[in-house]
């Protein structure tokens, strides 16, 4: 009998030993992350977001990595399921809306791009998201806009500039369009697509 106790446990121990705490499972796929393994890293996060599924960073983590793996259908609801969980959603919001944008799905990701203005009021880039998105839709007046409110926010950055002079010069916009692209080159003289309008 002790003898087949003493096997039990034999053959119990390397299962035992092989367990891994949430958090150590975190720690491994991040560790792959940082080596750009992508694949090992989805793996380690899909375990982890199933092991703490209120934790935000494990499918930011994941998205990100279906992000690298050029997987960005898998990344959407993953990038979305970080915003809902998070208490700082503006990281996850703006990936969201870019990851959109490379999908061609536009009104989605403005709407990606609304909340993380919302989030982080003081931040340009989700103006210039939703300026990049109405313009690839098409829609130049309201690009206009978007990318009118990113250079009061952040006036200092030649491509906002550059996004709305170009839209402005679509719409025949000339005298404004003009005064955007010298101060592009202003910001950025090597920057040979505004010099070409001026």
């Amino acid at each position: 009998t002790r003898l087949s106790l003493f096997a039990l446990l034999l053959l119990l121990c390397p299962a035992i030993g092989a367990a891994q705490t949430a958090n150590q499972v975190f720690d491994s796929a991040l560790q792959a992350f940082r080596e750009k393994n992508w694949t090992v890293a989805a793996d380690g996060f899909v375990k982890y977001t199933g092991m703490q599924p209120a934790d935000s960073a494990g499918f930011y983590n994941l998205a990100l990595c279906y992000t690298n793996l050029k997987r960005d259908a898998d990344a959407v609801p993953n990038f979305r399921k970080a915003m809902a969980l998070s208490k700082a959603p503006y990281s996850a919001a703006m990936q969201l809306g870019n990851t959109h944008l490379r999908l061609s799905q536009y009104q989605e990701a403005i709407t990606a791009f609304n909340a993380a203005a919302a989030a982080d009021p003081a931040k340009a880039d989700p103006h210039y998201g939703i300026g990049l998105a109405h313009r690839r839709n098409k829609n130049e007046p309201d690009a206009e806009t978007a990318l009118a409110k990113a250079v009061a926010v952040g006036p200092v950055t030649a491509a906002f500039h550059y996004q709305l002079a170009a839209s402005q010069y679509s719409q025949k916009k000339y005298k404004p369009a003009i005064i955007n692209y010298r101060e592009v080159t202003r910001l950025d003289p090597k920057h040979y697509n505004a010099w070409v309008f001026l």
